[in-house]
């Protein structure tokens, strides 16, 4: 169960990083990728908005949907760039938000999830997230619902017959992650073949029939697309060597440290000062719950990180791995670090 105080704690985390992201938000510009898509859909109207839904990407088609309500809030992109930077910047708070909660969820110390969460959030190697406006939609959004179908998928899981409004929001999470970006389709697919695997009651399986519907409709969908209506997967064994090496190299290695010196050439001695005095707060918070008992099943938490990241990198790994899609694989990344300091914490 959820506590107030991890409420708190994930609210905080939400500020903490916000505050981070949101400077400079009037300077950030866009991508030129961005340019078509902010003239023409922030003036459509409900036809023209179906029509650009459903000729988009097969298998993103949801991106044009929450890309048109973030214009809509924006109140027009072009003079409101700054407001749609700002709106990112909450995005990749909420996100590490529901990350802590997750980890708390899988009965991980707060203080060890409020440090995996708040190093997911800040971490150099996707940071197209912050400031490619495409990318909020693409990314963050579709990793905030995977991120809300695993703690359904926890609910569900506890032995308790569940409530109908929890099988509700447990397939519109699930929907709407799927339907958003195409990494996340391995992580579903795993998650609800793990959840009929583990589970005694029949019913589960009539229960799943629409998961699986949804799914091979997606697979459908990818099969038959026009030929350039998206990415095409294609088994290359000398692409895959060079993908399978770089995303060691994105985790931790050359790729992901070239992010650094860029970081530490633009940032200013204000920027220096915030960074270092959100670091302060962060470790003060979590060193307050650094003896909260015992952990749960820290060998399953380090597994499922491990499985998560694996399946997240696995559909780029017939594509090309790009800073974006570092982000959701971070996910798995740090859950299973988290996994890993409980335990020499508990040791210690």
């Amino acid at each position: 169960m959820i506590s107030r105080r991890d409420w708190l704690w994930a609210a905080a985390l939400w500020l903490l990083i916000f505050a981070v992201f949101s400077p400079g938000a009037g300077s950030r510009g866009f991508y030129y990728d961005d340019a078509g898509m902010m003239m023409a859909l922030p003036f459509a109207d409900l036809d023209k908005l179906w029509e650009h839904i459903r000729v988009y990407v097969p298998g993103r088609n949801l991106h044009i949907l929450w890309q048109y309500l973030l214009y809509k809030l924006a109140g027009g992109p072009l003079p409101n760039l700054t407001a749609l930077h700002l709106m990112q910047a909450s995005l990749d708070g909420l996100v590490a938000a529901c990350f802590f909660l997750l980890l708390r969820l899988l009965r991980l110390p707060a203080g060890v999830a409020f440090i995996a969460a708040g190093l997911f959030g800040f971490w150099p190697n996707h940071g197209e997230t912050h400031f490619w406006p495409s990318a909020a939609p693409m990314t963050l959004v579709s990793a905030l619902f995977t991120i809300l179908f695993s703690m359904t998928s926890l609910a569900l899981a506890d032995g308790e017959p569940p409530r109908p409004w929890l099988w509700l929001a447990d397939g519109v999470c699930f929907l709407c992650a799927l339907f958003t970006y195409d990494q996340v389709f391995f992580v579903l697919a795993a998650i609800v073949v793990a959840r009929l695997v583990v589970s005694h009651r029949r019913t589960m399986l009539l229960a799943h029939l629409p998961y699986l519907v949804a799914v091979g409709f997606f697979i459908w969908l990818k099969l038959t697309g026009a030929p350039g209506s998206g990415p095409a997967a294609r088994f290359d064994p000398s692409m895959l060597r060079a993908n399978l090496a770089d995303s060691a190299s994105w985790t931790v290695g050359r790729l992901w440290f070239r992010h650094v010196p860029p970081l530490c050439e633009r940032a200013t001695a204000a920027d220096w000062l915030l960074a270092v005095t959100v670091a302060i707060l962060l470790i003060a918070l979590a060193c307050r719950d650094r003896h909260s008992g015992p952990s749960g099943n820290l060998g399953r938490v380090f597994v499922l990180g491990l499985a998560f990241y694996l399946a997240a990198y696995l559909p780029v790994w017939f594509w090309f791995i790009a800073p974006r899609h570092n982000y959701l694989p971070s996910i798995g990344l740090f859950a299973g670090g988290a996994a890993c300091l409980a335990w020499i914490l508990e040791r210690l």
